[in-house]
């Protein structure tokens, strides 16, 4: 099987990881096998140390590479699937109304994560012709809201 190596410094809560160095390598799966954490084995090879990111075609996911265990002309290294990066298209292609974020909130959500600035927000709106037949006249709506 197949294993393309990279390198990343993006952060590991960041979306799409900024990927260099790739390294195609030939990888064994160990006998106990997990999709999220599989853990498999590689000719020793010098290149492989400083790679710290991977992708597995055949499982379709990208991987955090933990710390390889050397043993003689073998290297044994356990992955830890990165969800944001494999499922990717997924999450940009999904529809979401987000309740709270950090920096794209919504003023008119109530979110008790958020301090209110206390203004308050008037809005002037003229209604056609108002409530009354007569043109000399004018009408307001007064519409009150909020807690």
């Amino acid at each position: 099987m197949v294993i393309n190596f990279y390198q990343t410094r993006s952060e590991k809560e960041r979306l799409t990881k900024v990927l260099s160095s790739l390294l195609s390598v030939e990888g064994k799966i160990k006998q106990d096998f997990s999709l999220e954490n599989p853990v498999m084995m590689f000719k020793y090879t010098e290149d492989l140390i400083d790679k710290n990111y991977a992708y597995i075609p055949e499982f379709g996911r990208y991987y955090y590479r933990e710390e390889p265990i050397i043993m003689g002309d073998f290297m044994q290294i356990s992955f830890h699937v990165d969800v944001l990066m494999s499922f990717k298209t997924d999450v940009l292609t999904s529809t979401i109304r987000a309740i709270r974020s950090a920096s794209n909130y919504n003023n008119m959500m109530a979110d008790n994560m958020i301090i209110g600035t206390g203004k308050t927000i008037y809005s002037y709106r003229k209604l056609g012709n108002g409530f009354s037949p007569s043109e000399n006249t004018t009408n307001y709506a007064l519409i009150i809201g909020g807690k």
